[in-house]
C-alpha cells in the first residue's frame, strides 16, 4: 500500500471476530508463561478464575474467606513475601469493608502500590465508586501521583445482572491503577 492510497475501514462480523478470538486465544495460549501475572487481595481469586480472559495468569489470592486476615502480622508478612518471591506483575485489591477496618485496609494497600510502582509493576484498586475509601488520605495521595488513573465503571456497561431478578446492575464501580491507557 502507498503513502497516497486511502485506508478503508473494515467492520468485522461476529464471525469473523469469534474465528480472531479463537487464533489469538490459541497463539495466546502457547506462550501463558510469558503472561503478565496478578494477586488478588482482598479478593477470593474471581479475578484470577478469569484471567486468562485478559491474557493474564491468576497468581496468588489472599482474602479472608480462604484463612487469610489481614489483620494478623503473619498473613500480613505472607502477602509482602509472595510479592518478593513471586513478584507478581499486577496486584489487585478490592475494599468491601466499614469505614474503620478500610482506613487501616487502603493504607496498607496504597504501600503496596507504591512498592509495586517503584518495582514498575502494576497495581489496581476496586471498591464501588461511592465508597469513603476513596476520600482517605493514602489513596488521594496515590491518586494525585501522576501515573496514576481512576475511572468509575457502571456494572451494568459489563453486563453484570442480579442473580435473582436477572435485572442490570446500576452500582458504579470505581477502579486506580497505574496501567497505561491504552
Amino acid at each position: 500500500m502507498s503513502e497516497d492510497e486511502d485506508i478503508g475501514a473494515h467492520v468485522m462480523g461476529a464471525r469473523e471476530r469469534k474465528n480472531l478470538q479463537a487464533g489469538l486465544t490459541e497463539v495466546l495460549a502457547a506462550e501463558q508463561e510469558a503472561w503478565p501475572s496478578c494477586m488478588e487481595i482482598f479478593c477470593p481469586g474471581r479475578f484470577g478464575e478469569k484471567a486468562q480472559m485478559f491474557g493474564l495468569r491468576g497468581a496468588k489470592a489472599f482474602d479472608l474467606s480462604m484463612g487469610w486476615d489481614w489483620k494478623r502480622a503473619v498473613d500480613r508478612a505472607a502477602v509482602w513475601k509472595c510479592l518478593e518471591e513471586e513478584d507478581p506483575d499486577i496486584d489487585l485489591a478490592q475494599f468491601n469493608k466499614s469505614i474503620v477496618e478500610a482506613k487501616a485496609m487502603v493504607a496498607w494497600c496504597t504501600r503496596i502500590a507504591r512498592d509495586r510502582m517503584r518495582k514498575g509493576r502494576l497495581f489496581l484498586f476496586e471498591s464501588s465508586a461511592t465508597s469513603a475509601a476513596w476520600k482517605e488520605p493514602a489513596l488521594q495521595d496515590l491518586m494525585e501521583l501522576e501515573d496514576t488513573h481512576r475511572v468509575d465503571v457502571p456494572a451494568c456497561s459489563v453486563g453484570l445482572r442480579d442473580k435473582g431478578s436477572g435485572k442490570l446492575f446500576g452500582k458504579k464501580w470505581g477502579f486506580l491503577t497505574n496501567a497505561p491507557a491504552p
